[in-house]
């Protein structure tokens, strides 16, 4: 007997957890109030990165790192399974003054993290060349139609009031 879940709420992580249930075996359902993916995961800019890794604790640098690979690899997936570009790129970022250049360059050297001084429309900047970004819009497209192929069942337009004890039920 497979075993089904529900997932509630058709945005990236709903999405993409229903992606790994599916992958695992599982009858996946996904239910969103409007439609997949047209919140705050298609509004979300993408950059795949903390804006000052260093004012924040290691582990969310260490979570963003890991989504930068985990979507630069899904990217080509949904890619060749679609014909969606979600347009992962690698553009960079830089940071405009002001800032505490020598607590960058601590953090950067502990995290083997290039950086480079720059100058960004006259002033003295820092580039950071290996920051990712995604173009979330094309990424939930790509993501909703992976969905589909994979035969999991997604709900829109439908808001759940409450959900009922099958107990209840009868």
């Amino acid at each position: 007997m497979t075993k089904k879940i529900a997932i509630i709420g058709g945005g990236v992580i709903g999405c993409l957890t229903a992606i790994k249930l599916k992958e695992s075996g599982f009858e996946v359902v996904v239910v969103d109030k409007y439609e997949i993916g047209k919140e705050s995961s298609w509004a979300g800019a993408g950059i795949l990165f903390p804006l000052m890794p260093w004012d924040y604790e290691e582990k969310v640098y260490d979570l963003c790192k890991s989504a930068s690979f985990f979507y630069k690899d899904f990217s080509k997936k949904l890619y060749d399974s679609t014909g969606v570009d979600p347009e992962y790129k690698e553009t960079g970022m830089i940071l405009i003054p002001p800032y505490q250049k020598d607590i960058i360059s601590k953090w950067a050297n502990s995290k083997n993290f290039l950086f480079q001084e720059i100058f960004f429309k006259g002033s003295k900047s820092i580039l950071f060349p290996k920051v990712s970004q995604i173009r979330s819009p094309r990424l939930m497209k790509a993501i909703k139609l992976f969905m589909q192929e994979m035969n999991i069942e997604i709900i829109e337009n439908m808001e759940l009031d409450k959900i009922a004890n099958k107990k209840e039920v009868l």
